[in-house]
């Protein structure tokens, strides 16, 4: 029973499929009818005829016109291609070209290179050369001159020599005078400079309050009003005791000088001269870069021809109207007139009248008139590091110093009495 019910719906099912079937086949042969009889309508219209005649001419030129185009398309391309492929092909020519300069360059560079490399590399052998001469030179000029400050041998012909600041130029008249210049360095006049003299030459040696009064200043200060004219002779005269043992050590003096000018290029000069210029040479290799009461000194050789022409005459009458900004020399009176100016050994003294001459000598009488001095304990040193380490240790020749300096300031005392 079921399954006679089963077969009948599946037998409806496929009633209404064939029956869909038919219906839509019916369809299909009554709308393919219609549109052959349309057809036909139209292929009888002339009015339709001649429009599909122009449409399929239209459509025959659209399509030619596309196949123009496309031909126009592709020979444009074509072209293009072809000229990108010779762009291309000059583009690689030109970047060989410019690889191969390249190269060239590179080993022009390299060659360039190597050529300097050389270059330098003989350079610095040269320079080492020179270096190496230069320092046995040195060496053998520092031992002959070690030969000779031990009188071993004469003096090295390479310390005869002059240095100039400004060869070929006009002679500093002032620097020529007295072996120093305002306008140092930057002058711009010629200084010539012996690499060795019987005179040695201590800048800025001697200091002092008043020397320094107008420093800083146009028109000075008032510091000076504190301290006497006779205050600066006593503190030149400690310096005076302390330092002369010293130089007189290494030599026999003719003269020393102490500048008292207020002019920074002069202020404090010491000016030693010596018999002989292995004396100077002495002192050039002892106290070259030692301390003295915690300055440096700077020792050099220096040639004044005629200390006529370097001392300040007027000064030595008391008639100088610069005074201490004097640019010669304003020397102090040393005790007992040791190694003092003579005029009587100066050609200038017979240039000069009878009441000058009378006036000279009273000057030079009157330097032995000073008063007694307190001594002041002046150092000497290699450095202030090494001055804590000196102060128990004295050397013999510290003894005999003392004991000179003892015996000077004994004679003082017996002339002034």
């Amino acid at each position: 029973m079921e399954n006679t019910a089963k077969s009948h719906k599946e037998w409806r099912i496929l009633a209404k499929k064939m029956r869909r079937k038919k219906v839509r086949q019916k369809n299909a042969q009554e709308r393919d009818r219609e549109e052959e009889e349309d057809e036909a309508i139209k292929l009888s219209d002339p009015t339709y005829l001649t429009w599909m005649a122009e449409q399929n001419a239209l459509e025959l030129f659209l399509e030619e016109e596309q196949e123009l185009q496309r031909q126009e398309t592709h020979r444009k391309w074509v072209e293009a291609d072809e000229k990108s492929q010779k762009a291309f092909r000059e583009l690689q020519e030109k970047l060989k070209l410019v690889e191969a300069d390249q190269q060239k360059e590179k080993i022009r560079l390299q060659e360039e290179y190597r050529a300097d490399q050389e270059r330098k590399e003989k350079l610095r052998e040269e320079q080492k050369r020179i270096a190496s001469e230069k320092r046995r030179k040195h060496e053998e000029l520092l031992r002959k001159i070690k030969s000779y400050v031990q009188g071993e041998q004469d003096l090295p012909e390479e310390l005869l020599e002059t240095l100039d600041s400004n060869p070929g130029k006009d002679l500093c008249p002032f620097f020529s005078k007295t072996a120093v210049c305002r306008f140092g360095n930057t002058c711009n006049r010629n200084h010539t400079m012996p690499m060795i003299s019987q005179i040695v030459l201590i800048p800025n040696f001697f200091t002092h309050i008043l020397l320094d009064e107008y420093r800083g200043s146009e028109h000075g200060n008032d510091m000076s009003l504190e301290f006497e004219e006779r205050e600066i002779e006593s503190d030149f005269k400690e310096f005076y005791y302390d330092v002369i043992p010293e130089f007189e050590f290494l030599g026999e003096i003719l003269n020393f000088f102490v500048c008292k000018n207020a002019e920074p290029h002069l202020r404090g000069n010491v000016y030693v001269e010596y018999k002989r210029r292995r004396d100077a040479m002495k002192v050039y290799q002892k106290l070259q870069g030692r301390y003295y009461g915690g300055k440096q000194l700077n020792i050099a050789f220096c040639a004044i021809s005629s200390w006529s022409t370097a001392i300040c005459g007027l000064e030595l009458l008391k008639r100088c109207p610069k005074g201490r900004m004097c640019c010669f020399l304003h020397i102090f009176r040393n005790p007992d007139a040791k190694y003092s100016y003579s005029w009587r050994r100066d050609r200038t003294l017979r240039q000069t009248s009878n009441d000058d001459k009378k006036k000279i000598q009273n000057v030079s009488s009157s330097w032995n008139d000073e008063d007694d001095h307190e001594r002041r304990h002046w150092r000497w040193s290699e450095s202030p590091e090494v001055e804590e380490s000196r102060k128990s240790s004295k050397r013999p020749r510290r003894r005999s110093n003392s004991k000179s300096r003892s015996e000077s300031e004994s004679r003082d005392r017996k002339h002034r009495k």
